[in-house]
C-alpha cells in the first residue's frame, strides 16, 4: 500500500509540473515559490513525525476517506480545467465575465494535494539525513524542489510543443491519479456496509433528481439559443 501512494504521490507531481506549462511563466513562478515555501514552513511538523505513525495513517480508515474527498477534489477540478481549454479553444465565442474568472482560478489552481506530497518529501529527506540540522534539510529539500519543479515544466514545454498533446495528456494522467487513489483511499474496506434489499425509494429520488436536473439543463439551453438567436437578428 505504501508503495501505490507513493506512486499516487509522484502522479500528483507530474499533473502538477505539467499543469504549470499552460500558464504564463509569472504563475508558474510564484505558484511554485509558494509550494517550496509551504515545504520549508513546515518542517517543525515534518520532524514530530514517524515511519510508524506514517503507517498508521495509511491504514486509518476514516482518514484515508478524507483524503480522498480531497484527491476527488483535485481530479475534478483538473478535469473541469482541461475541458475549459479544449472547448475554449474550439469555441471562437467571446468569454463573459463570470468565465473569465472562472478561467482565472483554474489555471491558477495548484491542486490541494501537491501539498501534501511535498510534506512527504520532506519527512522522508529528514529521515534520510538523521544528525542534520532540519533547517539545513528542509532548506536544501525546499530550493532542490524549486529547482527540480522548474526545470522540469520547461522541459516539458519543449519536449511537448503540442498544447493539445500536453492537454489530452494532463486529463489521461488526472484519470489514473483518480483510479489509483480510489484503490489506496478505500485500502480494503468500504463506507457502508452492504445490504440485501434494494432502497427503492431512495433509488427513485436519485432518479428523479437525475432526470429533473436534465429537464431543466435541456430547457435552459433551449432559452440561450434562443436568446442568442434573437440578438443575432436584432443586430
Amino acid at each position: 500500500m505504501e508503495q501505490l501512494f507513493t506512486l499516487l504521490l509522484l502522479l500528483v507531481c507530474f499533473n502538477f509540473v505539467l499543469k504549470q506549462t499552460f500558464v504564463s511563466v509569472r504563475a508558474m513562478l510564484f505558484t511554485m515559490v509558494a509550494v517550496c515555501s509551504f515545504t520549508y514552513a513546515m518542517w517543525p511538523y515534518a520532524i514530530e513525525q514517524s515511519s510508524t505513525q506514517i503507517a498508521t495513517w495509511l491504514a486509518t480508515p476514516t482518514l484515508m476517506r478524507d483524503l480522498a474527498v480531497v484527491l476527488s477534489l483535485d481530479v475534478l477540478i483538473q478535469a473541469a480545467f482541461c475541458l475549459r481549454i479544449a472547448r475554449r479553444d474550439s469555441s471562437r465565442a467571446r468569454d463573459s465575465r463570470w468565465q473569465r474568472y472562472v478561467d482565472v482560478f483554474l489555471r491558477c489552481y495548484p491542486g490541494l494535494f501537491i501539498f501534501p506530497a511535498a510534506f512527504s518529501l520532506l519527512t522522508a529527506s529528514i529521515f534520510a539525513f538523521p544528525g542534520v540540522d532540519f533547517t539545513l534539510v528542509a532548506a536544501g529539500v525546499s530550493g532542490t524542489l524549486l529547482m527540480l519543479l522548474i526545470a522540469a515544466s520547461f522541459g516539458l514545454r519543449r519536449m511537448l510543443t503540442d498544447r493539445d498533446t500536453r492537454l489530452e495528456m494532463l486529463f489521461l494522467s488526472n484519470v489514473l491519479v483518480a483510479l489509483i487513489g480510489i484503490i489506496v483511499t478505500v485500502n480494503g474496506t468500504t463506507a457502508a456496509a452492504s445490504i440485501d434489499n434494494v432502497d427503492w425509494r431512495a433509488s427513485l429520488l436519485v432518479l428523479s433528481i437525475a432526470a429533473g436536473g436534465s429537464i431543466v439543463g435541456y430547457l435552459l439551453r433551449r432559452l440561450k439559443i434562443k436568446y442568442d438567436h434573437h440578438k443575432l437578428t436584432r443586430k
